[in-house]
C-alpha cells in the first residue's frame, strides 16, 4: 500500500477558494462589468466559511484571511465582531480588519435612536482596505428609527457600492446617506442604486459630485429627482457601461442617453415587464453611437424598429429568461425571430456575435422551431456570424 503524505497548504488554499466561490461563478466583489449579473445573497457562503474554519487548527490558520474577507455587520453580532477585529493575528501590528474587503451593512445596523457612536462605524474604522460596500434592501415593514445624525467614515479604497435606498435612513445623513458615501469614495468604479422612490432625498447632497473613475452604473427604480441630479450635477467622465434593471420613463431615459450616450460602450436591459410595453432599444441605440455591446432579456423586450441601423455594434447578448406575457409555442419563436431578423449586414455592418445567455437556452435550442429559424436566417441577409449558447 502506498502512503500519501498530507496535502501542501497551497493545494488546501486552492480547494477552499473553490469551495467558497459563488455558485453562479460571478464574483460579487468584482468592479468589472459582467453581463446579466445577479444581485447575489452570500449569507450561506459566510456560514460555510465560518463552519470550515472551526474544523481544526490547520484549517482555521489556512482560512482565516478568507473568513474575514467578507463581513456582515448584524445588530446581533456587531459587538463580538468589533472585538474580534481588534485582535491581532500572530502578534502583528494590524488586526483582523486588515483582511476585510467586502462589507454587507443592513440598515438595522445603523439605526440612530441615540447620539451614541454606531458600532458599525467603529467596525468600519478597523477595516482600512474595504473595496465593496453593500447596503441591502430593507424588507421589513414599519419604521426602523433614525432620530439622530449618523457618523461617517472615509472609503478611500472602495471600488464598488451596491446601494438599496431607504428614505428614512437617508435623512440621518452620514453612513446612511448615498450622497455622503459617494463623496467619500473617490476611487469608485462600480455603482448600483436601487429603490429610490417617491420624494426620497437620496443623492441630493452634495450639490456637485465627481466620480472620476466610475465605469459601470446600474440602476433599479430611482425617482426623477435623483435622475435629474445624476444627469445635471454628477460628473462621470469614465462611464462606459449602463445597466437598467427596470426601465426609466419619458424624459428620464431621454436625459440619460442625451447626457451619457456618446461615451457609452455597453448597455444592458433587465428582466422587467415594462420593457415589453415600449420599444426602448431603438432610442437607446440611436442616441448611443459608440455602443459595441448590447445585452437584454429578449422575451422581456419589445423588438426594435426593423429599419434601425447601428455602425459600431459588435456583440448582442440575449438572455432567455421566460416572460409569461409573450406566451408559449409559436409566439415565442415569432417574437425571437423579430429580434434576430433586424440584424442585417446593411444595418449592422460591425456585428460579429450573438450570445444566448441563461440556462433556458439549453432547452430552447433543442426544440425544432429553433433549428428551423436558424436555417431560415442563414439563407437570408443576416449579419450574425457566430451564435453562441452559454
Amino acid at each position: 500500500m502506498t502512503h500519501s503524505g498530507p496535502l501542501p497548504p497551497e493545494l488546501w488554499l486552492e480547494i477552499f477558494e473553490w469551495c467558497f466561490s459563488s455558485p453562479t461563478c460571478q464574483d460579487v466583489s468584482s468592479d468589472e462589468y459582467t453581463p446579466f449579473q445577479a444581485l447575489h445573497d452570500d449569507r450561506m457562503h459566510v456560514r460555510t466559511k465560518a463552519a470550515v474554519s472551526l474544523v481544526c487548527r490547520q484549517w482555521r490558520a489556512l482560512t482565516i484571511a478568507i473568513l474575514y474577507r467578507d463581513v456582515h455587520i448584524l445588530p446581533s453580532s456587531a459587538h463580538a465582531l468589533r472585538d474580534a477585529l481588534c485582535e491581532s493575528p500572530c502578534g502583528g501590528p494590524e488586526g483582523y480588519g486588515q483582511w476585510v474587503r467586502r462589507v454587507v451593512l443592513p440598515y438595522t445596523s445603523t439605526i440612530t435612536r441615540s447620539s451614541a457612536p454606531l458600532q458599525a462605524v467603529e467596525i468600519l474604522r478597523r477595516c482600512p482596505r474595504v473595496e465593496v460596500l453593500v447596503r441591502p434592501r430593507y424588507a421589513t415593514s414599519g419604521p426602523i428609527g433614525f432620530e439622530f445624525e449618523a457618523d461617517m467614515v472615509p472609503f478611500h479604497t472602495l471600488r464598488r457600492l451596491d446601494w438599496w435606498g431607504n428614505s428614512e435612513a437617508e435623512r440621518s445623513g452620514g453612513l446612511n446617506s448615498l450622497g455622503n458615501v459617494l463623496s467619500h469614495a473617490p476611487g469608485l468604479r462600480y455603482l448600483f442604486i436601487g429603490g429610490i422612490m417617491g420624494l426620497s432625498p437620496a443623492g441630493m447632497q452634495p450639490p456637485e459630485l465627481v466620480l472620476p473613475h466610475l465605469v459601470t452604473l446600474r440602476l433599479n427604480v430611482i425617482n426623477g429627482l435623483l435622475m435629474n441630479k445624476l444627469c445635471t450635477r454628477w460628473s462621470l467622465p469614465q462611464l462606459r457601461h449602463i445597466v437598467l434593471d427596470s426601465p426609466l420613463v419619458g424624459a428620464d431615459v431621454r436625459a440619460l442617453w442625451d447626457t451619457f450616450g456618446q461615451q457609452l460602450t455597453t448597455v444592458e436591459f433587465g428582466a422587467h415587464a415594462r420593457f415589453v410595453m415600449t420599444d426602448m432599444v431603438t432610442p437607446c441605440l440611436r442616441a448611443c453611437p459608440n455602443i459595441r455591446e448590447f445585452n437584454y432579456h429578449v422575451f422581456f423586450t419589445t423588438p426594435p424598429d426593423p429599419d434601425l441601423r447601428h455602425d459600431a455594434l459588435e456583440v448582442v447578448g440575449l438572455h432567455g429568461a421566460a416572460d409569461q406575457l409573450i406566451g408559449e409555442g409559436q409566439m415565442v419563436w415569432t417574437h425571437f425571430r423579430l429580434h434576430l431578423g433586424i440584424f442585417t449586414k446593411e444595418n449592422f455592418p460591425s456585428l460579429r456575435r450573438i450570445v444566448l445567455a441563461g440556462d433556458e437556452w439549453r432547452t430552447l435550442s433543442k426544440k425544432p422551431g429553433f433549428l428551423v429559424m436558424l436555417r431560415d436566417l442563414s439563407r437570408g441577409n443576416s449579419a450574425i456570424r457566430d451564435l453562441l449558447v452559454y
